[in-house]
């Protein structure tokens, strides 16, 4: 029997307009600050989102990822804002399975974006 290993590779890709966007209108130290305190607040929904999942609580897990949407588009983390909606759209279907998968990928795709973001370090 043969087994393969599968290697999940999520990048996740800042939106380059979005980011020139934020430094033109509010400068580096704020634009940074802003990104900082999104991740922060997008760990907090993911965190209660999973709580939530577990909880098999579909209501508050649909408010979590909507509000994860909402923080990723903003700060241009556009695909986790894509991904983020295809959870929203397997739990309000009731796809357990298909939930189950997006969900994972939404979790390492927010994952992946803090690291990356967190690599980048502060400007100053």
């Amino acid at each position: 029997m043969q087994v393969t290993r599968l290697v999940p590779r999520d990048a996740a890709r800042l939106d380059g307009g979005v980011v020139r966007d934020m430094l033109r209108v509010y400068g580096p130290e704020s634009a940074e600050e802003i990104v900082y305190a999104a991740l922060e607040d997008l760990l907090r929904h993911t965190a209660r989102m999973e709580e939530a999942w577990q909880a098999c609580d579909f209501t508050a897990l649909i408010a979590r990822v909507v509000q994860v949407a909402e923080i990723a588009d903003r700060i241009g983390l556009r695909g986790v804002g894509r991904v983020a909606g295809d959870v929203a759209i397997c739990a309000g279907q009731g796809d357990d399975t298909a939930l189950a998968a997006v969900l994972t990928r939404l979790l390492r795709q927010v994952n992946t974006a803090c690291d990356q973001i967190a690599v980048l370090g502060p400007t100053a």
